[in-house]
C-alpha cells in the first residue's frame, strides 16, 4: 500500500515560485530523481509562512532513498528563505468507507 509523505517548511512560496520561473531545470531535475525512485504524485502548497509538500510514494523506504539522494533540496529549501527543517511525517491510508 502507497503512503502520503507530507513536508512542513517554514519558507517563503512567493520565493519558491521565484526560483521554480529562474531555475526551472533544478526543479525538474529533482522531479525526475524523485520519479526514478518511485514518485506517484506530488504537489506544493504554501500558507503565508510555510510550504506544504503532499506527495504519494510506493512506501517509505523510497521517499527516504529519494530525500537522501535529492542533495539539491537543502540548498533549495535555504533559497526559499527555510528557517528551520522540514518536518516530515508519513501517512497510511485509513479504509473507513468515506472516500470521495
Amino acid at each position: 500500500m502507497t503512503v502520503l509523505v507530507t513536508l512542513k517548511i517554514p519558507a517563503s512560496a512567493k520565493k519558491l515560485e521565484e526560483i521554480a520561473r529562474a531555475k526551472p531545470d533544478l526543479l525538474s531535475g529533482i522531479i525526475k530523481q524523485a520519479n526514478s525512485h518511485g514518485l506517484i504524485h506530488h504537489r506544493f502548497w504554501a500558507s503565508d509562512t510555510e510550504l506544504l509538500v503532499v506527495d504519494e510514494w510506493p512506501d517509505e523506504k523510497s521517499f527516504q532513498a529519494f530525500f537522501e539522494a535529492a542533495t539539491e533540496i537543502p540548498g533549495l529549501m535555504e533559497e526559499a528563505g527555510a528557517t528551520g527543517p522540514p518536518e516530515i511525517s508519513f501517512w497510511q491510508e485509513t479504509a473507513v468507507g468515506d472516500t470521495v
